[in-house]
């Protein structure tokens, strides 16, 4: 449990950018994507896990079976 005193943001290091940097990068090398350059969207922010597992929340979707 977070402490009453916790700040509500998490503005601290490590940088969200970072966070999602070497989140992409990990799904290229593992090989869950082909390319990072690929990646068109997304929203990341850094939240404070409270009472949930840390880790990250990543849905991957092709684009191409999302236009007609």
């Amino acid at each position: 449990m977070l402490r009453d005193t916790a700040p509500t943001f998490h503005t601290t290091k490590p940088d969200k950018d970072k966070l999602e940097r070497a989140t992409t990068d990990a799904l290229t090398s593992s090989g869950v994507i082909i390319d990072d350059s690929k990646i068109v969207g997304g929203s990341t922010w850094k939240q404070f896990a409270d009472t949930r597992t840390p880790g990250a929340h990543i849905i991957i979707r092709d684009l191409q079976e999302h236009t007609a």
